[in-house]
């Protein structure tokens, strides 16, 4: 897999990797860690959607690994060995899962504010969508049902937004 765009398109989209595809997404995806004003195509965002999803389904997968199977290994020592053994291979596990969140987070929005411009939508759209959910989950709570509502209606906007055709110009 390859980067499917010519010269012309890279730079009208500000974007290198402009057309991304496959196993080419992981390294348009940190080079373009900081590029906010170009834009990336939907190849490149859902590759890197699926590939960040697999990788948390490996992360969780140790996490439950560590949390259950250490119980079962260590059943014949005593209840202190058995929580030690858990809570040293789940911190592990959860340390891993917050370098990995804190490292992807400033890519992840690059990449989704471009997805944005190039589906034709402004980035303050985003930006809009982010601070009503936070007004909501201020005014009502994290955990009540409007502001799940509103956090929910936002990630469908969202989602349907990242599936907009680009808008290329034409040569």
């Amino acid at each position: 897999m390859a980067i499917k765009s010519n010269r012309f398109e890279q730079d009208f989209a500000k974007n290198r990797y402009y057309g991304a595809t496959g196993l080419t997404t992981i390294p348009a995806f940190f080079a373009n860690y900081v590029n906010f004003s170009g834009r990336s195509r939907r190849s490149e965002y859902w590759y890197i959607t699926l590939w960040t999803f697999i990788l948390y389904i490996l992360f969780f997968t140790g996490l439950f690994t560590a949390l259950t199977g250490t119980a079962y290994t260590l059943s014949t020592n005593s209840v202190e060995d058995i929580w030690s053994g858990i809570w040293v291979g789940a911190g592990f596990m959860i340390i891993i899962l917050i370098i990995f969140g804190l490292a992807v987070l400033l890519p992840s929005l690059a990449l989704i504010i471009r997805r944005y411009r190039d589906a034709g939508i402004p980035w303050w759209v985003l930006l809009i969508q982010y601070a009503i959910v936070l007004f909501a989950n201020m005014i009502w709570g994290y955990s009540s049902n409007q502001s799940a509502l509103i956090g929910l209606v936002s990630g469908i906007l969202t989602f349907v937004i990242t599936l907009l055709p680009s808008r290329t110009p034409q040569q």
